[in-house]
């Protein structure tokens, strides 16, 4: 059934999918002629919005010239090499631990963490990413902008976690408001993203909103990082130019490193425990003319 269902999808244009789509998560109508919720406003922006601009953001290797203008260099995870193809890279050349990604890509599929090189069988790293590379993952969700991405693998650092037994560092995901002259942040915080995934989301006071979604783990505890005021001071500046956005950034070694800008959390299915964070978000959300103001 579930089969045939993307079979049905894959016909309809991305307006009606993106109308059946949000019926199936939500159970009500999307409203697109005069969006309110957060969810419907993510929608809009992927129908409406210039997809060269959403693009540019989404690579992960073009953005990196957008941060190092706002920031400046020393946020950006160092650089080991930008590829083709999986062939190109000489593995022997790569320290003994390092991160291999897709520019474009989105999930497990398009990302290993290698954290011992001797352990690592190379050939399924050349298949994975060979598949990864062509993987037109963003049709299901209809984020088209990611076409018109020049599709490259980044080696980049491996960012060890401070928190021992955890595959990956601690996920700061900074959702930046931009409403006249104030500005809204909310911080979620990721813990054991590949193992036993934990959440918590507080305001710029590092206090708990309530807010919840997703299928995560309640983060019961988590305390505030001393380069708070540092971390907050990079997403709003990267942010500034958005009515909404995303800043990822993670914290190794009392460093803070820049990870992406997502512009489309979630492809606008973030099922919140309660519809009245849908509904505030989106209030904070300004109506887009221009979906991006400033420069790339």
């Amino acid at each position: 059934m579930k089969a045939l269902n993307k079979i049905i999808l894959s016909f309809l244009s991305d307006k009606a999918f993106f109308y059946v789509r949000y019926f199936k998560s939500f159970k009500h109508i999307i409203n697109l002629r005069a969006p309110i919720k957060f969810n419907e406003k993510i929608i809009s922006r992927i129908l409406s919005s210039d997809r060269e601009t959403l693009g540019f953001f989404a690579d992960k290797i073009a953005v990196r010239s957008y941060v190092e203008r706002k920031v400046g260099c020393k946020y950006l995870i160092p650089s080991l090499g930008v590829f083709s193809h999986i062939n190109e890279i000489d593995f022997d050349e790569l320290p003994n631990e390092f991160v291999i990604k897709t520019n474009f890509g989105s999930g497990t599929s398009h990302i290993e963490i290698i954290n011992d090189k001797k352990e690592i069988n190379l050939d399924d790293v050349k298949i994975k990413f060979e598949i990864a590379l062509n993987d037109n993952w963003f049709l299901s969700t209809r984020e088209r902008f990611y076409e018109t991405i020049d599709r490259k693998l980044l080696i980049e650092s491996y960012l060890k976690p401070q928190n021992m037994g955890f595959l990956a560092p601690d996920d700061f995901k900074f959702h930046v408001f931009n409403k006249g002259s104030d500005t809204f942040v909310f911080i979620q915080v990721d813990r054991g993203r590949y193992e036993n995934h934990e959440r918590i989301v507080l305001n710029e006071n590092w206090e708990d909103t309530g807010i919840e979604f997703g299928h995560a783990e309640k983060l019961k505890k988590f305390p505030a990082p001393s380069q708070l005021n540092e971390m907050l001071s990079i997403a709003k500046t990267l942010a500034e130019d958005f009515k909404y956005i995303r800043v990822d950034l993670y914290l190794v070694d009392d460093r803070v490193f820049f990870g992406e800008l997502t512009q489309t959390h979630q492809a606008g299915t973030c099922k919140f425990k309660s519809d009245k964070f849908d509904l505030y978000w989106g209030s904070l959300w300004e109506d887009e003319n221009q979906y991006f103001k400033g420069e790339k």
